[in-house]
């Protein structure tokens, strides 16, 4: 059975909506989470405010590729203290993508060098997906496409930057490893 940590984390994933409910949850997370040592570098001893997260947290303007300019709402944890690591993102629901991308998940899970903080988003387009995953802090996200049939390769996007980065399958955990160390 999941621990009160790992049931309040999930909540903070399922209640990505809206930046008042992430910082809510957060905060709820913050606070039942008493046996976390270095809980008072969390918060303000006098209010409880999440530091950490009022800091995280940052809107961007960015334009659309059809032109339309957009706010991004992004939390920019620090990889340590996020609760999802990596998500694993298929390119659609193609029944030719899906078992690749839930044995890379499959993969990610069990893997000694992420930690296991790993989520599996099929719902709605590619772009809604990042941004669900840019709202609750996760540092990257690995997305499988038809390419990756052929070349055995997927992209690793990395929150901050949106920058992407194609590598092997081989080499995906030391990969993501490497990126959340640093």
């Amino acid at each position: 059975a999941p621990d009160e940590t790992t049931k309040t984390m999930v909540k903070l994933e399922e209640n990505y909506r809206s930046s008042k409910t992430i910082l809510d949850a957060a905060k709820n997370l913050i606070n039942n989470n008493s046996k976390r040592v270095d809980k008072d570098l969390w918060t303000n001893n006098k209010t409880g405010t999440p530091i950490l997260l009022v800091d995280a947290y940052n809107e961007e303007e960015i334009t659309s590729a059809s032109g339309k300019t957009e706010t991004r709402v992004l939390l920019k944890l620090d990889p340590s203290i996020s609760p999802v690591k990596v998500a694993v993102l298929p390119l659609s629901r193609n029944d030719r993508l899906t078992p690749l991308a839930k044995s890379v998940f499959d993969i990610l899970r069990k893997s000694n060098l992420i930690g296991g903080h790993v989520q599996y988003d099929d719902a709605q387009s590619i772009g809604r997906r990042y941004r669900r995953q840019d709202e609750i802090g996760t540092p990257l996200c690995v997305t499988v496409d038809f390419d990756s049939l052929d070349d055995n390769a997927v992209t690793i996007r990395e929150r901050d930057s949106m920058e992407q980065t194609r590598v092997s399958l081989d080499t995906l955990e030391s990969e993501l490893s490497l990126k959340l160390k640093s």
